[in-house]
């Protein structure tokens, strides 16, 4: 059981003996350390030998970065202010409806994608019903196409600001393969 107050159960010399065998033992792992190190030789590169031998891809294409200045100093965030059209997102189903997609994207924005949008057969089939009239084919619902959870690669097709005083901003985006690879 732990004593009232939260104190401790050992007396103050305890406490000071304890503080000056920890302070020792540490001395000592350093004074180990210091000497194993004093005997490995440094990994200088030997005349001669190719520039990074040793070295993985990685290693080498990161010095190569830091060389050409290329590196970058930090990372963007997501905001809606940075986005627009043809922007390509990386999102993780949150809701399925009937009629659209919510997609969670990265710093709490939402993406909505409409049923057209969620795939190129969704898309032919609806403009085929609605040609057709009465003689419709049978169109997938989207709940059997997706579900929560799953993370999809959308691409921004249309941002808007809400009208009235509780203004929304929305922002459309597309799975379709067409608007994915618009630009290549």
């Amino acid at each position: 059981s732990f004593p009232r107050g939260g104190g401790d159960s050992l007396a103050a010399v305890e406490r000071k003996r304890l503080r000056l065998e920890a302070a020792a033992e540490a001395a000592a792992d350093f004074a180990a350390e210091e000497k194993q190190s004093a005997g490995v030789p440094s990994k200088r590169r030997k005349k001669g030998s190719a520039p990074g031998a040793d070295e993985d891809d990685d290693d080498i294409f990161h010095r190569q970065l830091v060389a050409s200045s290329r590196l970058p100093k930090f990372v963007e965030l997501l905001k809606y202010k940075g986005l627009s059209e043809g922007v390509k997102v990386l999102g993780v189903v949150s809701e399925v409806g009937s009629k659209e997609l919510v997609v969670a994207l990265p710093h709490g924005l939402r993406g909505h994608i409409a049923a057209a949008e969620a795939s190129e057969l969704l898309s032919e089939r609806l403009a085929a019903n609605a040609k057709a009239g009465p003689r419709q084919e049978a169109v997938p619902a989207l709940s059997e196409l997706f579900s929560v959870g799953q993370q999809v690669h959308g691409t921004v097709i249309a941002l808007s600001d809400g009208d009235g005083k509780r203004a929304r901003k929305r922002i459309d985006l597309s799975l379709r393969l067409r608007h994915a690879s618009k630009g290549l």
